[in-house]
């Protein structure tokens, strides 16, 4: 069996990483992991930050594990996540960082997933635009004059 999880473990598909044993190959992307890291970074990076904004894009199989991993992250570092929803047209994007605003966010981050790299200029482009430092799950995102990957 081929298979693409955040964490099989997690999903019984193995043991352990160290040693998976059973039949199954694929590939582990360590999403929970590193968006708790890349908190973990954003804070150390954005003097006094107590709200950090998290932009997922609605329809997202895995977002409920990585708010599994992320909420009692941002509780540890003492830091209110604020969720927020993200349509993916030009009204959503904008209305997305309009949100992140009125919830007084002062940084972002950006859920792992296809769509929104494919959105990854115009992204930047509003965290720019609304002054929020942000950290993003890919360098793709940096490459598009983001802060930080």
């Amino acid at each position: 069996m081929v298979t693409r999880v955040a964490d099989p473990v997690s999903q019984s598909l193995v043991a352990s990483l160290a040693r998976p044993e059973g039949n199954v190959t694929g590939l582990s992307s360590l999403v929970p992991e590193l968006n708790t890291k890349r908190l973990e970074i954003l804070k150390d990076a954005v003097s006094k930050l107590a709200r950090v904004g998290f932009l997922w894009s609605s329809g997202s199989a895995a977002i409920h594990l990585q708010l599994k991993e992320l909420r009692p992250a941002a509780l540890a570092l003492k830091l209110k996540l604020e969720e927020i929803e993200v349509k993916l047209d030009a009204k959503g994007l904008e209305g997305a960082f309009q949100t992140a605003k009125e919830k007084q966010v002062g940084g972002i981050m950006t859920e792992p997933n296809r769509r929104l790299f494919a959105e990854r200029k115009r992204i930047v482009e509003l965290a720019g635009k609304y002054r929020l430092p942000a950290i993003y799950p890919d360098k793709g995102f940096v490459d598009e004059g983001g802060l930080m990957s």
